[in-house]
């Protein structure tokens, strides 16, 4: 959704909603659901095989496109909050990007937690979990949003429920360092947007 000046009330700003972004949003979820669940569908018919390979094999360009989307609402959202791109409101961003991030984020990190707790740590479900025991550097990099850096060093596979976490995480590091980076450039007159 995009805010722009309503023309019936000068300084009322109303949502506008992009139906070619919420199309773009469709077709990355639908990519990268598919990259997780090729190996679960099972087909008769060579050529629907053959093109149910082909579109899951493009997941990871789904999640790049969900993250461009993204960046570009960020960004008109910025411009369209008091004080624009060249000087954003870092509070008023953090407290929005906390509103949409954190739910998720906490849901996900209850589930893991409880079955931590609760679950005999030799069960298979438990295992799939946390395949090293959940060592400290797992735990750390959860609530400091380093997931991602965690999954790219470390040889254990954990299972799609904590995967969610590295995209979260990339977008949480995003969303600390874009207002920021705004601040240093504002008044150089490095953006121009249309």
């Amino acid at each position: 959704m995009l805010c722009v000046e309503s023309p019936l009330q000068k300084g009322k700003w109303i949502m506008k909603k992009w139906q070619i972004i919420d199309l773009i949003r469709s077709f990355s979820i639908m990519a990268v659901l598919g990259a997780h669940s090729y190996s679960n569908v099972s087909m008769n018919n060579p050529w629907l095989c053959w093109l149910w390979g082909r579109f899951c094999n493009n997941g990871n360009y789904g999640v790049y496109l969900f993250f461009v989307v993204s960046g570009f609402l960020i960004t008109n959202a910025i411009h369209n909050n008091p004080g624009g791109l060249k000087n954003p409101s870092a509070v008023r961003f953090y407290v929005q990007r906390i509103g949409r991030i954190w739910p998720l984020f906490f849901v996900c990190l209850g589930a893991g937690i409880i079955i931590y707790l609760f679950m005999p740590s030799g069960s298979d479900l438990y295992n799939d979990y946390f395949p090293i025991g959940g060592d400290f550097g797992f735990w750390f990099c959860i609530p400091t949003f380093m997931f991602n850096w965690f999954m790219t060093f470390s040889t254990a596979f954990y299972s799609n429920h904590w995967l969610l976490l590295w995209s979260l995480s990339v977008e949480e590091q995003f969303y600390f360092l874009y207002p920021l980076g705004l601040k240093k450039l504002k008044g150089g007159g490095y953006f121009y947007f249309c």
